[in-house]
């Protein structure tokens, strides 16, 4: 099974070979193989709902009924816009999806739409368990397009992305967060049990299922000043998180002993800030009046910022940015 070039530059198509000798070893003149056009992409005709067609077939997987399972991946530039020729002509499929499509059978051929793909991403290795009661399906690149001119997206700022997968729902407005690859398992509700609250679709996840730590990222430059941070406010820094989290703040900084040595790093302040919404934010650190007078002794400071950020799901993440503190 390939993709198809030839006979549609857009669409595509399932190839079945059949390899002459029945031999996938065969070398030299004897290795030869008759192909045809088993199911070719691009609209079916077929005005019933998930048969519309498929488009640029990816990898795919069979089931044990021999039935067989597909996905796309046509280009993320290309999906749900009108910007070039080719985009206009796969604009009728939508998203990336998985495809099932029996070989058997009045409907041998047809591609019946399984599962979509969330916005700008490509689904990639289908498999199932020995039972075939779940299937997994990677997720790659969601919110591909975000840095696109066209759309206008800014990283660091995520309200701008262009997908909020999988922690987030960009359509609904729901916990505007950075999209990553996931892999999703799709499992089959046996015969009269019913469906987890919430479908395993809940945005956002209840505690225990969220399984991703909190991005942390620094702002502020490396190099701040020390009169400022024994100044009456003390010193700001900017940092960026991607999900609403619980911050815990610590400045430590290696003051000179009366030897002339650089001592260990002691705590210089700490600060706990509550983290509403993802985004940039800012955090105020001052030292307490015994450490600000050590601190006027000294002209630079060698100093490190470690920040650990707690989400919802009780997942922790911890990021240290080194500083340097100098008189102006």
């Amino acid at each position: 099974m390939t993709n198809n070039s030839t006979v549609n530059d857009t669409h595509g198509s399932i190839r079945r070979l059949r390899e002459a000798n029945n031999d996938p070893a065969s070398v030299g003149a004897g290795a030869q193989f008759t192909w045809e056009d088993w199911s070719a992409g691009g609209p079916t005709g077929r005005p019933e709902p998930g048969e519309q067609g498929f488009s640029s077939p990816d990898n795919l997987v069979f089931d044990k009924a021999g039935n067989l399972w597909v996905v796309t991946d046509v280009s993320s530039s290309a999906l749900n816009n009108d910007r070039t020729t080719t985009a206009q002509r796969v604009r009728f499929h939508q998203n990336n999806a998985v495809y099932m499509v029996p070989r058997t059978g009045p409907n041998a051929g047809v591609a019946f739409r399984f599962a979509n793909m969330p916005v700008e991403a490509e689904g990639t290795g289908p498999y199932f368990t020995p039972d075939e009661q779940t299937l997994f399906v990677n997720v790659q690149h969601p919110g591909e397009e975000t840095p696109s001119v066209n759309n206008g997206g800014v990283y660091g700022n995520v309200t701008t992305y262009s997908s909020y997968w999988p922690k987030g729902n960009k359509t609904t407005g729901q916990n505007p967060s950075t999209p990553v690859p996931s892999l999703v398992a799709i499992s089959k509700i046996p015969p009269g049990q019913e469906p987890p609250p919430g479908g395993g679709n809940v945005i956002p996840p209840p505690p225990g299922a969220d399984k991703s730590p909190t991005y942390i990222s620094f702002v502020s430059a490396g190099r701040q000043s020390l009169a400022t941070l024994i100044g009456s406010r003390g010193t700001s820094f900017k940092l960026r998180v991607d999900e609403p989290s619980t911050l815990i703040v610590t400045l430590y900084g290696q003051l000179t002993t009366r030897k002339g040595r650089r001592g260990k790093p002691r705590r210089l302040a700490r600060v706990t800030q509550r983290v509403t919404a993802p985004g940039e934010i800012t955090v105020r650190l001052r030292p307490a009046a015994a450490l600000r007078v050590l601190l006027r002794r000294e002209r630079t400071v060698p100093a490190s910022l470690a920040v650990t950020a707690t989400d919802a799901a009780g997942n922790k993440s911890t990021r240290t940015k080194r500083l340097s503190f100098r008189r102006s």
